[in-house]
């Protein structure tokens, strides 16, 4: 019996592409800076109460999350897991975003913030 090399290849890229299309990325619709909603998106630079969302990180003041894992149940919500750094610690937490019907407004836990750009 032969066993020939094409049916193996075939496997690898098969198994190579299943882990690629796994790497989930927040959505584009969730991307960009947002700050609380009781201050002006002129006050980005200068405020404590901002989150800048990529297709991989949510950050804010004094903190940095790189995404672990996340699902999107409907078009407005987002349940993430994170790995966190803040003041030298390092931690895992999970964050619900829910968006607004109009887009312009994100809630994440007890706070509320309005859309500044990308």
């Amino acid at each position: 019996m032969k066993i020939t090399q094409a049916p193996i290849a075939a496997l690898l890229v098969l198994a190579v592409g299943g882990c690629a299309a796994t790497a989930w990325q927040i959505p584009p619709e969730f991307q960009g800076r947002w700050i609380e909603t009781h201050e002006a998106c002129s006050r980005y630079q200068d405020s404590d109460n901002w989150r800048q969302i990529g297709a991989h990180t949510v950050a804010q003041h004094e903190q940095s999350c790189t995404l672990l894992h996340g699902t999107q149940p409907d078009a407005q919500t987002l349940h993430l897991q994170v790995s966190c750094s803040e003041e030298g610690e390092t931690y895992e937490q999970y964050l619900l975003l829910k968006r607004t019907t109009d887009g312009q407004g994100l809630r994440v836990g007890d706070h509320s913030y309005r859309f500044c750009g990308r």
